[in-house]
């Protein structure tokens, strides 16, 4: 069936819709929806966001890859001067220049708490120095805290939209002039909570103050060929209670966190021909009942933890079942109290299948230190079988060494 296709342009005269800001971008979104669905084109140039996109369901949103880039403005913020109240659809700031309707905000606790305490919302009105919002606060946050009301937030934001393409788009979180972190759980590069049938492919979001890619509480989100360059967290955090991922020949390189997180109750996905390297914890992070998910032909390289880490949760709670199989690890290790190990199993954690796998220590100075796979006292029913080990001390432990028993 053919849909409606809205071009946007930056050159004068070309396109249906002509412009550098987000809001030209949200227009032609809007438009496309409320004519039932369709796709929008966007035109290579570097597109200024002061407010996050805001997806529709059945609208497909098209750059031309690697030409095409929506780069987040810089943040403006003020302190609460009240406390803001759960259920409260305003907040009253010391000033409320920095802001304007249209804005996307975020409440954000200077102890930040990864983000749960955070309130996500757009700016709807200005009375004074109250900033009226378009839905409630999520939590409780005291003027004593110095809790601010902070612009910006995700570039791209999903909220229970369905059937929905993104592709050939550079998502630029511009981190140098976006100082205070965004939560993972509530906000991202790119967020989606409670999404079905998204399809992303091509897209990168580099230099993102926060989680690179964030989908919570979602169904059959896929990523193709997408990556997560830089960000502050997370690189790819598929979040709490999402099934049926597939995250397909994607990057994630030098964040300051795990490359893949996988959060709670993240079920039925797939890691397939996947590089996750340089990043400031594991490779890839799985715990919460993160049941039945396969992990392959990818690599986990040069990360500051382990290559592939099991979180350490009690019975019950354990990600069993899950099957890592073909995968390069190498160099893995050397934070402080992390050892050197390429897979790291803790918790009760059981009925696992890791086969095939090609761990890898070339550095001789770390390669003594090494563990190929730790396999922690109350792990239970794991099987291992053709599994390669290269320059590990030790292939297969209860326990890694770290540098202090030299």
């Amino acid at each position: 069936m053919e849909r409606m296709v809205i071009t946007v342009s930056q050159k004068p005269g070309e396109g249906d819709l002509s412009g550098s800001t987000g809001l030209v971008i949200q227009a032609a979104i809007n438009e496309a929806a409320r004519l039932g669905g369709g796709e929008v084109l966007l035109g290579e140039g570097v597109y200024t966001l002061q407010s996050a996109i805001s997806l529709k369901s059945g609208v497909s949103l098209r750059g031309q890859c690697g030409k095409t880039v929506l780069r987040l403005a810089p943040q403006r913020m003020a302190t609460i001067a009240r406390d803001a109240d759960l259920h409260q659809a305003e907040v009253t700031v010391t000033d409320a220049a920095p802001f304007r309707p249209g804005q996307s905000v975020f409440l954000s606790r200077p102890d930040w708490l990864y983000g749960f305490f955070d309130t996500v919302a757009y700016v709807t009105g200005i009375r004074g120095n109250v900033v009226e919002l378009d839905r409630e606060i999520s939590y409780t946050h005291e003027a004593a805290w110095g809790t601010r009301l902070v612009t910006g937030g995700s570039l791209l934001w999903g909220d229970g939209v369905e059937d929905v393409a993104i592709d050939g788009l550079i998502l630029d979180g511009n981190k140098e002039e976006n100082p205070v972190v965004t939560g993972g759980c509530v906000a991202g590069g790119l967020y989606l909570f409670r999404a079905k049938n998204v399809q992303l492919t091509d897209v990168v979001v580099r230099d993102y103050n926060g989680d690179g890619f964030s989908y919570q509480h979602c169904q059959h989100v896929d990523l193709t060929r997408c990556q997560a360059i830089g960000c502050t967290q997370l690189g790819i955090h598929p979040g709490s209670g999402t099934t049926g991922t597939n995250i397909i020949d994607c990057i994630a390189e030098h964040n300051g966190k795990d490359g893949i997180f996988f959060c709670w109750r993240v079920t039925q996905g797939l890691v397939d021909g996947c590089r996750s390297r340089y990043n400031g914890m594991a490779g890839l992070s799985i715990g919460h009942k993160d049941e039945g998910n396969i992990i392959r032909n990818s690599e986990f390289s040069f990360n500051r933890q382990c290559g592939m880490f099991w979180r350490n949760e009690p019975a019950g709670s354990t990600a069993d079942y899950v099957v890592a199989q073909n995968n390069r690890i190498q160099d893995n290790g050397g934070a402080p109290g992390h050892g050197y190990t390429g897979i790291r199993v803790r918790g009760v954690t059981g009925h696992l299948q890791l086969v095939g796998n090609h761990i890898a220590f070339t550095d001789p100075a770390i390669s003594k230190l090494s563990v190929g796979i730790v396999l922690e006292k109350d792990t239970h029913d794991i099987t291992l079988a053709d599994n390669v080990f290269e320059g590990c001390a030790q292939e297969v432990a209860p326990r890694y060494p770290t540098g202090d028993e030299q």
